[in-house]
């Protein structure tokens, strides 16, 4: 936590109004505060100071009624310069009226201080309006501390994932070699199946974590034609079934077909990254359905499964990449990064589309995801089957 004190160190105030006894006034209730003070006679003369002095300027102390250019018209003006935008603005004014005080708070001031002036007020608002501008400034400067964090994490991680890339291929080459030997026994090729598995997983990270920097930057490309959707479904499920031991994998659909414009290899990955992650969640016995229903002009594919499901301050940051979600000390460790999610939401955003996450603990997960149920033009239908 921030001390008071702390952020109150240091202040510099920008005093502007044409009167010198004001100025003189202003200046001493400031200096009794403990804040270094600028001076300016009129709203053009303020504008030059903040130009040159912005960094410097935690508050603007500004009178209203000046000859030339006066407060509104020098609040709005300063409120149109990236300098100053942070910089909070007291109007200082004998006009109390509402219409007044509209026509400020249009002009951007953050607050007013009505003339005649009480001291204990004036301290307890320039007080507040610095405090406020000190903690966002705070703010401000951690965000863009962690977005350079995150910026150079994600720069070792693409480095370091592209260069895996070629030894694990070699690696893999070696392993297919191998297993094709008659001089392995038969345990040395169980050794070796094992190993060539670890490595096609460790392959399949690799590219997820380059296949998300790509979606970040917009550099993956989605390429839509015209497929069935459900044929699609019940091929990731049966292949999917070869990795789910004895928990139930079914698919529920009043579609016998359905043509649809999608990317069929981007959602067949996605849809094999929310079965894993059911599978992962789910006991030994449990059940994972996969729905699809066509409303409204979308396609909604939904993964649920009966699984512990996920703490509701949990559910908000799924998606995000690297978070994984906790899980009970009953369940079955969950391998990964924290990815796999992440690349299910950039993915269908690239479609157009939107995901979501339905969870209550104890009684399993919904994933669902949603696309535009259009057919791409520059793609002809598929012929249906026994066509000629």
């Amino acid at each position: 936590m921030i001390g008071m004190d702390r952020l109150l160190r240091d202040v510099t105030v920008l005093i502007v109004d044409d009167e010198e006894r004001n100025l003189d006034l202003l200046g001493d209730v400031m200096s009794g505060e403990g804040y270094r003070t600028l001076f300016a006679s009129n709203g053009l003369e303020a504008i030059d100071v903040v130009n040159e002095r912005h960094a410097e300027i935690d508050l603007i102390l500004l009178d209203v009624m000046m000859p030339q250019l006066d407060g509104f018209a020098t609040c709005k003006r300063l409120r149109q310069m990236d300098s100053s935008a942070g910089i909070p603005i007291l109007l200082v004014t004998a006009l109390a009226g509402r219409r007044d005080r509209l026509r400020g708070i249009r002009a951007g001031a953050n607050d007013f201080l009505t003339k005649p002036l009480q001291i204990v007020e004036t301290r307890l608002r320039v007080r507040n309006c610095i405090l406020q501008k000190r903690l966002t400034d705070a703010v401000k400067k951690d965000l863009f501390r962690l977005q350079d964090l995150e910026r150079m994490r994600d720069t070792l991680v693409h480095m370091v994932v592209h260069d895996l890339r070629s030894p694990l291929t070699n690696l893999m080459l070696s392993m297919e070699l191998l297993l094709a030997s008659p001089l392995l026994s038969e345990g040395d090729g169980e050794l070796v199946r094992d190993a060539q598995l670890a490595s096609e997983r460790l392959m399949q990270l690799v590219n997820t974590m380059l296949d998300v920097s790509r979606l970040e930057s917009g550099e993956f490309p989605i390429h839509l034609r015209s497929d069935c959707m459900v044929e699609t479904l019940r091929t990731t499920i049966d292949r999917s079934r070869r990795v789910s031991g004895s928990r139930v994998l079914t698919l529920e659909t009043p579609l016998d077909e359905h043509v649809m414009a999608f990317d069929v290899d981007v959602v067949t990955r996605v849809v094999e990254n929310l079965i894993q992650n059911a599978i992962k969640a789910t006991s030994s016995n449990g059940h994972i359905t996969v729905k699809l229903s066509i409303a409204d002009g979308r396609a909604l594919v939904e993964v649920q499964d009966d699984g512990h499901g996920i703490p509701a301050e949990q559910r908000a940051r799924v998606f995000e990449k690297f978070s994984r979600a906790a899980q009970p000390e009953t369940a079955r460790r969950a391998p990964g990064w924290g990815l796999g999610l992440s690349f299910v939401s950039m993915a269908i955003q690239a479609h157009g589309g939107a995901v979501g996450l339905d969870s209550e603990e104890g009684e399993g997960s919904r994933f669902w995801f949603s696309i535009p149920d259009g057919v791409s033009p520059e793609a002809p239908r598929p012929e249906p089957a026994g066509s000629s």
